[in-house]
């Protein structure tokens, strides 16, 4: 059985008696899902899978596929993990659903096989941007100030050299 184990040994020789002490990993071809993003909004979306290895050995061809209300949205592209060792999936995803909660699967893959594991995803209205004709009435202000900054400085400089001549 897979697990983190204590041996315990008492040694004797020579009527004397030696006692050591030592922990071990025991694993199995085996993939755990430590966390996911739980919140997502609407549009597009980065999503992390953390996962850890669970063998002594390391694990080919590990990638994930998120699934909500039956549909595939994501699949990430595959890593390898070494032994014993936590690594992060990551994909963009596109989130039309409704701002609500809905029922998935993560499915993980590696070494041909795979698990499948129910979630739950929270889906939320994107925080609003600036509507695009308030991004250029800043835009278009700025550049009209730029512009009599520059006509001003001109001027003066024309003046001044005007000035120098006479």
């Amino acid at each position: 059985m897979s697990g983190n184990y204590l041996a315990n040994v008492v040694v004797s020789y020579d009527g004397k008696q030696k006692k050591v002490n030592t922990s071990f990993r025991i694993g199995n071809v085996d993939l755990s899902l430590k966390n996911y993003s739980q919140r997502l909004e609407q549009g597009f979306q980065d999503f992390v899978i953390a996962v850890s290895n669970n063998w002594g050995n390391p694990l080919h061809n590990v990638y994930a596929i998120l699934s909500l209300n039956g549909q595939e949205i994501l699949q990430t592209p595959s890593i390898t993990l070494d032994s014993w060792q936590e690594g992060i999936l990551k994909g963009i995803t596109k989130v039309d659903l409704l701002p609500g909660n809905y029922s998935g699967t993560i499915t993980i893959f590696f070494e041909g096989e795979q698990k499948e594991i129910p979630i739950n995803i929270e889906v939320v209205a994107p925080l609003l941007p600036l509507e695009p004709s308030q991004d250029y009435t800043l835009l278009i202000s700025m550049m009209v100030l730029i512009a009599i900054a520059i006509i001003a400085l001109l001027y003066f400089m024309f003046q001044q050299k005007k000035r120098v001549e006479l």
